[in-house]
């Protein structure tokens, strides 16, 4: 199939299309005759799964790495399990972070007078001493 008819099948991108076949996580594609380029049921399949690993919050580096092993034969269900349960382990700090981000916010809200504070730009922003570093969010 064309590409045209690809996106409307994947809801995937031309431009997207092309990038994934040029960091080679779909394979280049035979052409037509025309120099279309003609997607197959197993283009199909792979795009399918992208999708489905992005949904997992899987990057494209990761999910390059799994369709490599796949493609060299190795089943990467083991390795996918690990960076799946790395994934969890970040987001659940990722949720704490947030959470004290949230009291801390809250808590300074609450003790904001609502005329403001005085200060150079703004005294509500300037005398915040924030528990959390840019760097931590």
């Amino acid at each position: 199939m064309k590409i045209g008819e690809f996106v409307k099948l994947t809801g995937i991108q031309a431009h997207t299309l092309r990038y994934y076949e040029k960091i080679g996580i779909l394979p280049k594609t035979d052409r037509t005759k025309n120099r279309y380029r003609n997607y197959t049921e197993k283009d199909l399949k792979r795009i399918e799964f992208i999708q489905k690993a992005k949904t997992l919050g899987l990057n494209l580096l990761q999910i390059a790495h799994i369709l490599d092993l796949n493609d060299k034969g190795i089943k990467p269900c083991p390795q996918v399990r690990k960076i799946l349960e790395n994934k969890l382990s970040e987001l659940k700090s990722q949720i704490d972070l947030l959470i004290s981000s949230q009291r801390d916010l809250d808590q300074w809200i609450k003790q904001l007078p609502s005329e403001g504070i005085e200060g150079e730009i703004c005294g509500c922003i300037e005398t915040h001493t924030p528990l959390l570093t840019l760097n931590q969010l």
